[in-house]
């Protein structure tokens, strides 16, 4: 029986984790792309791939569980946390926290479901949970010691609770979910949490059309992309909404272009992807980029391949990124591009499977 032995050594092979490089060869801060979010595939690429951030070379490729990891997030201390959330069928209770080159750390068991984002202020990592979908959960952790301090249930009164995201500074814990209305429609509920005495400050609906998967905190506000914006009278557009967190919350809606999605601030500038058939049963091939100048109001709209969707966005180093993968085309044009705003065009940096997020290094600390 040598021949099954000689068939299966290369499968091993091929199953084992690639080594680091040298040490002495790596960046001062990796960057990261997480593949994830191929159910149908059985999460068989999953995998957090480390890359140098200026020579566009994989460091290293660390597999990952068989499990839906929707999300990644680089704490201040350049550690990585990914968050699991099962299958169609069942769920997950798993963060997994990895050392900036890709060792794992720890293993905790928060929450159930916990995809909603992982978030980092006052020396705590907040994890929103989308639990049973009828309340949602945020479990406040230690970075340091990574025990629980406190755990946050949210609720909406006679109606569903399903978390989407979140974000954080020192002021201010956003945590955002869908919730149902008077009209068929989206609807959206804010939970403020004060991250410094882990108090649920202040739960703000935010009306019909709302729709938001990520939050950008900048300066003193948050930009909330609403991909639900599309279904708005473009006379009331609420493309984005800007909240400024304080005595009394404020809540101004930004006109940019309909159905942002992924999105990133650099510069005095929010780029956004749009695709308006997220969590939508709208069919519709048009895919786009903008650029929003924050100061002025100025808004550049770049359009992309129709039906070409992209799992993230990420600016780094000046550079547009987008992660993309494709069901029907079996990795062969999965990967991190890079958009070039003069040509228009779309370049693959590195091939990856099933490349869902992206993780930038953390160029600012914690405020």
């Amino acid at each position: 029986m040598r021949w099954v032995g000689l068939f299966l050594l290369p499968l091993l092979l091929a199953c084992t984790p690639s080594p680091a490089i040298s040490p002495a060869s790596w960046p001062a801060q990796p960057a990261y792309v997480l593949s994830g979010q191929n159910v149908a595939g059985g999460f068989a690429s999953n995998a957090l791939t480390l890359f140098d951030p200026y020579r566009w070379t994989v460091l290293r490729t660390v597999p990952l569980p068989h499990s839906w990891a929707k999300n990644l997030a680089v704490d201040p201390e350049g550690n990585v946390w990914i968050g699991y959330s099962g299958d169609m069928r069942r769920s997950d209770h798993r963060v997994e926290v990895y050392s900036p080159r890709g060792e794992r750390l720890q293993t905790l068991q928060p929450c159930t479901d916990p995809e909603a984002g992982i978030t980092f202020a006052a020396g705590r990592a907040f994890i929103a949970c989308a639990e049973d979908g009828l309340q949602g959960r945020v479990v406040v952790i230690n970075r340091k010691t990574l025990e629980v301090e406190k755990d946050l249930w949210l609720r909406v009164p006679d109606a569903p609770l399903v978390l989407i995201s979140s974000a954080a500074s020192e002021t201010a814990v956003l945590v955002l979910g869908l919730t149902t209305g008077p009209e068929e429609a989206s609807y959206s509920v804010l939970h403020w949490i004060d991250p410094q005495t882990l108090t649920l400050v202040a739960q703000h609906p935010l009306g019909k059309h709302t729709d938001v998967w990520r939050i950008l905190p900048y300066r003193d506000r948050f930009y909330l992309l609403n991909v639900g914006s599309y279904r708005q009278d473009r006379a009331q557009a609420n493309d984005v909404l800007i909240v400024t967190p304080g005595p009394s919350l404020q809540i101004v809606p930004l006109a940019t272009s309909p159905a942002p999605l992924w999105g990133a601030i650099a510069d005095g500038f929010l780029y956004a992807y749009h695709n308006p058939t997220w969590n939508s049963t709208v069919t519709d091939p048009r895919r786009w980029l903008s650029r929003t100048d924050l100061e002025s109001g100025q808004v550049i709209t770049w359009t992309l391949p129709q039906g070409w969707d992209a799992g993230d966005l990420a600016v780094l180093n000046g550079q547009i990124l987008l992660a993309h993968w494709e069901y029907w085309s079996g990795d062969r044009y999965d990967g991190l591009y890079r958009f070039d705003p003069e040509s228009g065009h779309l370049t693959l940096l590195l091939p990856i499977p099933d490349a869902s997020s992206i993780g930038v290094p953390r160029m600012q600390p914690e405020r």
